[in-house]
């Protein structure tokens, strides 16, 4: 059953290959970098990626450099 929105859930538009090598779709994630100071989370922050039928697609870690921004790394290691 699908989760409800709330602060921790962010919708992409529909894509047909969110579990794509390419971390790039995830980058200009703002919303997710403003919920992350928001709530004073810290570094690494992991991000359960799932589809529209609530499936398990990837999770990406994140961790934040004080002058790079955000650095994402899969840990899936499918690529």
């Amino acid at each position: 059953m699908p989760q409800g929105i709330d602060d921790f859930t962010i919708v992409f538009p529909q894509f047909s290959v969110m579990g794509a090598c390419e971390l790039n779709v995830y980058s200009g994630l703002d919303q997710l970098w403003r919920m992350v100071e928001r709530y004073k989370m810290t570094a690494p922050v992991t991000i359960r990626v799932v589809d529209h039928n609530d499936r398990h697609v990837r999770t990406i870690s994140g961790h934040q450099h004080h002058t790079a921004g955000w650095q994402l790394k899969d840990e899936n290691k499918r690529c």
